[in-house]
């Protein structure tokens, strides 16, 4: 099966927003850990999830545009592997996120308490 191409320039805001994502609770993390309090590390969880969702919708709808044109081509084109990378990505994010917002507080206790 022949991949399609996605030129890098229609994944950079993808992928800027992927790096944020990931920045953001390590970015929270820092400053939490700097001010010895977890205010914000666990609430960055949300972020990342909200960011990762947005990405889905994003991927979605590439993904619908291009099996609409599949049937006007009349063959499929599997996905490019940069959109494969950015989609594995958000997943992860999507998970990530989760488990931050949801276990930041006892993470960063944890990790805290054993440095």
């Amino acid at each position: 099966m022949q991949r399609a191409d996605a030129p890098l320039a229609a994944l950079t805001v993808d992928a800027l927003l992927i790096v944020t994502a990931f920045a953001l609770p390590i970015a929270f993390f820092i400053v939490d850990r700097s001010h010895g309090c977890h205010d914000w590390f666990g609430r960055s969880g949300a972020l990342t999830a909200v960011i990762a969702g947005y990405l889905g919708y994003r991927s979605l709808s590439k993904h619908y545009v291009k099996f609409y044109r599949n049937t006007e081509r009349g063959f499929a084109l599997a996905t490019s592997r940069g959109q494969y990378v950015i989609d594995v990505l958000t997943l992860v994010a999507a998970v990530t996120g989760t488990l931050v917002w949801a276990y930041g507080d006892k993470l960063f206790e944890r990790v805290c308490s054993a440095v």
